[in-house]
């Protein structure tokens, strides 16, 4: 519960009311979804959600994949990626939901080396995905993706799918049944179609996902904001085998993931629902809407930075000074407060800036990191800035 309560404050600070927001935090499209073959060799289809009426150059891009234990489900068929999509094309992404092959449930429970195979065909199939719009961008352009922004994820086995997509990297980290079934696939590229073009990922959207080994996580990688029930089963929380160990998938939740990105020094955010089982946010809008606000902010950190980002709402310079162990905050507005979160979206500090521009805040005691820095001003129609920062 406090879990929760803290993300409710977040979403005070960082969205404020409806004038005070702004594109990527606010809905200010309609949803306009079309469906397209993105994977000609195995016919795969997705849905496209694009913000109706935007006119930007530079559109980020987010893909989901469904739930449904790699059995199962369709891209019209998880309400909580069904949700998402639309939820971030009316604040001014494009979503995209896929579909993947699927394997047969009554072989996955049975065959290990099957279910492996299962799974990385789905990984090859998500790269795909992603270079359907590389490729758009280079090409047609249709989509006016900005590839450099590219962030994927989804639920239950669509977040597996894609946490493998974003950290397998080399494959020999791979336990070997795994670099056998990815060799057998067309390599880490995959053979899902859409060639010659590389992929890109700025971050990974976790939803009760898992990794096969925690050794796929590694310094300098990309960053991560997820969530899960503590007592999850299916996809289980801390290691242990895939739907509630009835398939011999060896997987480890984000009880073990989330240590395994503190020691890596990855940037990650993670919101826990403790003593919830699987999927706790499907079909249950209050906890939806806090996985929601998690995804939401965290995103436009990556998306609305200082250095070659998107222009956003509410122009705001942090730096960390390791000379005088300080967080520097360099706004345009007058700035009412600043409140400072850490990974798990706990405050460790908010402050009263009574209207200054400037302000320096000192890191004393703050444990080496990335902290996100949410700054609300006086003037209620300049929408909140949110930015992070690495305190070394």
């Amino acid at each position: 519960m406090r879990h929760l309560l803290l993300l409710t404050m977040l979403a005070a600070v960082a969205g404020g009311n409806a004038h005070a927001q702004g594109r990527f935090l606010s809905n200010k499209y309609p949803s306009v979804k079309s469906t397209v073959v993105y994977c000609t060799p195995f016919n795969q289809s997705m849905d496209i959600y694009q913000p109706g009426g935007d006119t930007s150059l530079r559109r980020p891009l987010i893909i989901l994949a469904h739930s449904g234990g790699f059995t199962g489900g369709t891209r019209i068929s998880d309400p909580t990626v069904d949700s998402l999509c639309v939820r971030f094309a009316r604040r001014g992404y494009v979503t995209a939901s896929i579909d993947y092959r699927l394997g047969a449930a009554a072989r996955m429970t049975s065959d290990s080396v099957y279910a492996m195979d299962v799974m990385v065909k789905a990984m090859s199939d998500g790269k795909a995905a992603i270079r359907y719009f590389i490729k758009d961008a280079a090409t047609t352009n249709t989509y006016r993706i900005d590839t450099n922004y590219i962030f994927v994820g989804g639920n239950s086995a669509g977040s597996i799918l894609y946490l493998h997509d974003t950290y397998v990297d080399n494959l020999a980290d791979c336990p070997p049944y795994m670099q056998t079934a990815i060799q057998a696939n067309g390599g880490l590229d995959g053979n899902s179609g859409n060639p010659g073009y590389a992929v890109k990922i700025k971050a990974d959207i976790d939803l009760a996902g898992a990794l096969v080994t925690t050794k796929f996580i590694q310094p300098g990688d990309k960053p991560c904001v997820a969530s899960q029930g503590t007592l999850d089963l299916t996809v289980p929380y801390n290691s242990g085998y895939f739907m509630n160990k009835t398939v011999k998938l060896w997987l480890n939740g984000l009880g073990v993931m989330s240590p395994a990105f503190e020691t890596a020094g990855v940037y990650h955010s993670d919101l826990l629902f403790p003593g919830a089982a699987h999927v706790p946010w499907n079909n249950n809008l209050p906890k939806l809407n806090s996985v929601d606000s998690l995804i939401k902010n965290f995103l436009y950190t990556l998306v609305c930075t200082d250095n070659g980002g998107m222009l956003c709402d509410a122009p705001m310079t942090c730096q960390y000074d390791a000379g005088i162990h300080s967080i520097i905050v360099n706004a345009s507005a007058a700035v009412g407060d600043i409140t400072v979160y850490n990974t798990t979206d706990i405050p460790v500090l908010t402050v009263t800036a009574g209207g200054l521009k400037n302000v320096v805040l000192s890191t004393a005691g703050y444990t080496p990191g990335t902290y996100r820095i949410s700054a609300r001003f006086n003037d209620p129609s300049i929408v909140s800035a949110v930015r992070q920062v690495k305190v070394e």
